[in-house]
Parts: C-alpha cells; structure tokens; sequence
C-alpha cells in the first residue's frame, strides 16, 4: 500500500505537459519529415538516418516525459 502512494507522488511532482510542447514535438517531426522526401533524390541514405535518428528520439522523449 506505501508503495502505490510513493508511485502516486513521483507521479504528481512530474513536470507538467502543455499543448505547446506536444506541438514543437510534432513540427520536430514534420521538418524532419519534410527534408528528408526534399533531399533524398540527393542524399540517398536520409531516409534510414532519420529513421534511426527516430528510433533514439521515441527512447529519448519517453525517458524525458517520465523522469523530469
């Protein structure tokens, strides 16, 4: 029982997420997006480096979300 009340007040102190971060997320991804299919008649590898560079970001969003 003390061990869902401490679950329950990490969970309280965590930082508050507003329309506005989800929103830079978001615009992070369309940009990416969007030069990604501009250069890849240039760049050939850009698709698969913006998909790796996906993977970390989905790791690295999910540790920030929870932990700060």
């Amino acid at each position: 029982d003390i061990c869902k009340l401490q679950d329950w007040l990490r969970n309280y102190h965590l930082c508050r997420s507003d329309a506005f971060s989800l929103f830079e997320e978001f615009l992070e991804m369309v940009i990416q997006f969007s030069f990604t299919t501009i250069f890849v008649a240039a760049f050939p590898l850009a698709p698969l480096l913006a998909l790796i560079n996906n993977i970390f970001e989905i790791r690295l969003d999910a540790i920030k979300m929870t932990r700060l």
